[in-house]
C-alpha cells in the first residue's frame, strides 16, 4: 500500500476495515496513520488488567436471558425500521441476529432464529474468552464473589 507501506506490512491483506482505515486517514490529513501513532506520548506506566470471570452457566444464562430481554424491548421493530431506511448492503446487517430476524416469517421461525442468535452468541462468547486470555497477564475476578471488593483488595497488595 503506497499511502502508508510501514503500517500495510502490519496490517492482514484481508482486514479491509483497517485498510480503509488507513487511507481514510491520509486523505482526510494528508499524512500516514504510522507517523500519528509514533506520536503518542504519555502513559501511566504498568496498569493492573483484571479478568472479569464469570461461570460457564452463568454466563450462557445471562447470554440467553439479554437476548429475551432484547425481544422483549422492541428489538424485532427495531430491525423492521431499521429496514425501511439501511441498505441490506451496509455493515450494520452483518451484526449477529438482525438479518436472520428479518428473515424470520412465522413464529416458529422466529424461536429458531432466537434460539440460534443465543447459540452463536455464546460461541462468540467463548471465542472472546479464549482470545483474551492469550493477550496479556491479568489477574482473575471471580464474578460471583465481589468484584470490587477484589479489585480493591488487589490494589492493596
Amino acid at each position: 500500500m503506497s499511502v502508508d507501506p510501514e503500517l500495510a506490512r502490519e496490517i492482514e491483506p484481508n482486514n479491509v476495515k483497517r485498510l480503509i482505515r488507513v487511507v481514510e486517514v491520509y486523505k482526510a490529513t494528508g499524512r500516514r496513520l504510522s507517523e500519528f501513532q509514533k506520536e503518542r506520548e504519555g502513559g501511566m506506566g504498568p496498569l493492573p488488567v483484571f479478568w472479569l470471570q464469570r461461570d460457564r452457566d452463568a454466563l450462557y444464562k445471562r447470554i440467553d436471558g439479554r437476548v429475551d430481554q432484547m425481544i422483549r424491548d422492541g428489538w424485532l421493530d427495531e430491525v423492521r425500521s431499521l429496514s425501511k431506511t439501511v441498505p441490506l448492503s451496509a455493515p450494520a446487517w452483518q451484526s449477529l441476529g438482525y438479518r436472520e430476524l428479518l428473515n424470520a416469517r412465522s413464529p416458529l421461525e422466529m424461536q429458531a432464529v432466537l434460539e440460534e442468535v443465543k447459540k452463536k452468541t455464546r460461541n462468540y462468547a467463548k471465542r472472546q474468552l479464549t482470545w483474551f486470555r492469550g493477550q496479556m497477564d491479568c489477574t482473575s475476578i471471580d464474578m460471583e464473589m465481589d468484584p470490587f471488593k477484589s479489585i480493591v483488595d488487589f490494589q492493596k497488595r
